[in-house]
């Protein structure tokens, strides 16, 4: 389900939501200029439309739990920072009209599992001709939130059960993704795939994903590192 065809009441027209492209390296969009975005870049979609859709769908289907990106968008995307304030407000949207309220969880990645998986990437056979990044390095470039807190409080789902899913799911941005891979075993417990950003750097595939509750109105979920 794409969210722009979610219905509303008093909908007109159809509409689609654009990607709206990597605009502004920095988190944040109120103040960023937009020109030059597509027409119905997601970025510039009023808030309360995109989200009175997102509650359509979660008043429809109750979850226990939504999980969306960090208050940065893990890198600072436009976009991924809009869907942390599209799916925060959805629940707003949800409390206001006395419906049942899903927990919110965002994704965070613990910092020791991240250079373990680089590490075990750095040694990994048969490697593309693409750059492999330093496990010693004293600062993790912004790809998600890096936890740095207390473990216990994290919510772990491994990655092998649906690594063919997560596999083809990066093979579909192909505009944007490359050398997806899935890991041979041989590669190690911390290490079950790589691919690569536009960057032409290799990024791993962790054995697990993370996230950690947040609650609306704080800057980050969990511990960041600074």
């Amino acid at each position: 389900m794409f969210l722009d065809t979610v219905a509303l009441p008093d909908d007109g027209p159809s509409v689609r939501y654009e990607d709206s492209g990597m605009a502004w390296v920095a988190p944040g969009i109120a103040a960023q200029a937009v020109e030059g975005l597509p027409p119905r870049a997601f970025v510039g979609v009023d808030l309360d439309e995109a989200a009175g859709r997102l509650a359509v769908v979660l008043a429809e289907r109750r979850p226990a739990v939504v999980a969306t990106d960090d208050p940065q968008g893990g890198y600072g995307h436009p976009d991924h920072v809009r869907t942390h304030e599209v799916t925060v407000r959805a629940l707003e949207l949800l409390a206001r009209d006395g419906a049942s309220v899903p927990a919110l969880w965002c994704v965070v990645q613990p910092e020791a599992d991240v250079r373990a998986a680089r590490r075990a990437l750095a040694a990994a056979p048969g490697l593309p001709d693409l750059a492999v990044p330093d496990p010693d390095e004293a600062v993790l470039p912004p790809v998600v939130t890096w936890w740095r807190g207390d473990a216990d409080a994290l919510v772990a789902v491994p990655l092998r059960p649906v690594l063919d899913r997560v596999a083809a799911a990066l093979l579909a941005h192909a505009t944007q993704v490359q050398a997806v891979t899935v890991a041979d075993p041989a590669a190690g417990e911390a290490l079950v795939g790589w691919y690569a950003l536009s960057n032409d750097v290799l990024a791993p595939l962790l054995t697990a994903e993370h996230y950690a509750p947040f609650r609306a109105g704080t800057a980050t979920p969990g511990t960041v590192a600074p």
